[in-house]
C-alpha cells in the first residue's frame, strides 16, 4: 500500500499553493551471487515523501514560475556493491536509513509567440544516516554516491512556419562521490545538447545532438579497492559527443 494525500490552496487563478506527502516502495530480492538465504536476501526499501510548493503564472500566463521544496526519509536504501573478496561478483545491501531534502525552481517564458526559454535549478543534499555495509565498515553521515549536489538547465527553442522547431540546451550537473566512503568525486560539468525538427500531428523527425562540446565525465565507478588492497576504482565514462536522427509516430 503506497498512499498519497495532498492538499493545494489558490490565492489568486494565478498563483497556486500545494503540499504533499507520500509513500515510495521498492521490492526487495535475492542476489544470485550468493547461495545462503541469509547472504543473498536484501530487503525492499521504503521510504516517505514530503513536498511543498508553489505554482504562479504571470502576464496573460507567458511567464510561469514554479518553487518547491521536499525531505525523503528512506529506510533500507538499496546500494549496490561489489564484492570485496570476489570482484567477479556483486550484489544489493540495505542501507538502515537516508534522508534527503532540496529545493527547485523551475520558469518559462514566452517573450514572443514561437520563442520558448525555459530554465530551471535544483539543489540536494542526500547522506546514510545510518549505514555499515558487510564487511563492517560504516558510512553514517557520509554523501550518498552518484546524488549530485545541484542541477541546473537552460534552453531555448523557437518554432519555424511549416511545423520546423530548433532547441538548444545547455544542462550542468554538480559536484558527486563515485564511492560511499566519499573519497573520490566527479566535479561539476555542463552538457551542450541540440535539436532539429519537423512536427506533424502523428509523426516527428528530428537531428539531434548530445554532448556536443565532446565533455568528458565519470557517470558510474566499480570500487575494487578493497578485493585488491590497492587504488583500484574503474571509472565508466559518460556518453561521448553524439549525433544522430530519430522518427517517431502515434496514431
Amino acid at each position: 500500500i503506497s498512499p498519497k494525500i495532498g492538499i493545494s490552496y489558490h490565492c489568486t487563478p494565478e498563483f497556486e499553493t500545494y503540499a504533499s506527502i507520500s509513500r515510495g516502495y521498492q521490492s526487495g530480492g535475492f542476489n544470485v551471487s550468493n547461495d545462503t538465504e541469509a547472504g543473498a536476501k536484501f530487503n525492499p526499501s521504503h521510504s516517505w515523501h514530503y513536498e511543498a510548493g508553489a505554482k504562479t503564472k504571470w502576464l496573460e500566463e507567458r511567464f510561469l514560475v514554479n518553487a518547491a521544496i521536499f525531505y525523503t526519509d528512506t529506510h533500507n536504501y538499496q546500494v549496490y556493491q561489489l564484492n570485496s573478496t570476489d570482484p567477479s561478483q556483486a550484489f544489493l545491501v540495505n542501507a538502515d536509513r537516508v534522508s534527503s531534502y532540496g529545493a527547485e525552481l523551475d520558469m518559462m517564458a514566452r517573450p514572443c509567440e514561437n520563442l520558448d526559454l525555459s530554465a530551471a535549478f535544483g539543489v540536494t543534499q542526500t547522506e546514510f544516516d545510518r549505514f555499515t555495509d558487510k564487511t563492517g565498515t560504516k558510512f553514517d553521515g557520509n554523501d550518498v554516491n552518484f546524488v549530485p549536489e545541484f542541477t541546473a538547465s537552460l534552453a531555448v527553442q523557437y518554432r519555424f512556419p511549416k511545423n520546423i522547431y530548433a532547441r538548444v540546451e545547455y544542462q550542468a550537473v554538480g559536484n558527486y562521490f563515485l564511492d560511499e566512503a566519499n573519497t573520490a568525486e566527479q566535479s561539476a560539468y555542463g552538457l551542450l545538447n541540440a535539436r532539429v525538427g519537423y512536427e506533424h500531428e502523428h509523426f516527428e523527425i528530428y537531428v539531434f545532438g548530445k554532448n556536443l562540446l565532446d565533455k568528458h565525465y565519470v557517470n558510474n565507478a566499480l570500487d575494487l579497492r578493497n578485493a585488491f588492497q590497492t587504488d583500484l576504482l574503474i571509472r565508466q565514462p559518460g556518453d561521448p559527443m553524439t549525433v544522430g536522427v530519430a522518427f517517431s509516430a502515434s496514431f
